[in-house]
């Protein structure tokens, strides 16, 4: 993936990653909007984004895994049966987030409480090429104030939450391809053999998921 890039942006995004695995945040972009991430075993950084979204601690944070084999580090896969995650694993890199039953030992402010992890493997070539030199999963929340938009430019970005990054211990990746916009990704949860729970509608196409057989139903429906 990072072969792909020219030879500035190369070193931009292996700086960024150093900087992540060294315990700094990273602004990125995704195939949705900027994000703002670090290393999930690093939970100063974890606070730290916390800090600078202002963000209530009993919100959650999203993670990026750089490939289905990284699954079994964060998750319980057992909890659902092959044929259910072998179909959606087949779907990344996508919009489409999982939330999944937590592997015990999970940060406690990534899941705040809940017992679940979000999770999925981004299409963006930079958030990809990141999350795959960090070696690690990484934090993938939009770096916006919690309750302002989220933003397709960088520039776009509250100055608030830009100058609260440190100069030399965090990143800022503003390269191309520029963000998509519209929808942020698509949230599932499996609750049963190829049946899912809808928790936000977003930016995947959900025909693609009932054309491989997946029942979908609400968040009430759900047993």
């Amino acid at each position: 993936m990072l072969n792909t890039f020219d030879a500035s942006s190369r070193e931009a995004i292996r700086n960024a990653a150093d900087r992540l695995c060294r315990g700094g945040v990273a602004i990125y972009p995704t195939e949705t909007f900027f994000a703002i991430g670090c290393r999930i075993d690093c939970p100063h950084a974890i606070e730290r984004i916390f800090r600078l979204k202002k963000r209530r601690h009993q919100a959650a944070l999203p993670v990026l895994i750089s490939s289905g084999g990284q699954l079994s580090s964060i998750t319980q896969i057992h909890a659902c049966d092959a044929e259910t995650m072998d179909a959606l694993r087949s779907l990344w890199p996508a919009p489409l987030t999982l939330l999944l039953e937590e592997k015990p030992g999970m940060p406690a402010m990534l899941t705040a409480g809940t017992g679940k992890i979000a999770v999925r493997i981004s299409p963006h070539p930079v958030a990809s090429a990141l999350t795959e030199l960090c070696g690690c999963p990484i934090v993938c929340t939009s770096a916006n104030i919690s309750g302002m938009p989220p933003s397709t430019l960088a520039g776009g970005i509250s100055r608030e939450l830009i100058n609260g990054l440190e100069a030399d211990v965090d990143a800022l990746l503003d390269m191309p391809p520029r963000p998509s916009g519209g929808l942020p990704s698509t949230i599932v949860e499996p609750c049963g053999p190829m049946t899912l729970r809808i928790l936000r509608h977003g930016a995947f196409d959900m025909q693609r998921l009932e054309k491989l057989g997946f029942v979908i139903i609400t968040q009430e429906a759900c047993p």
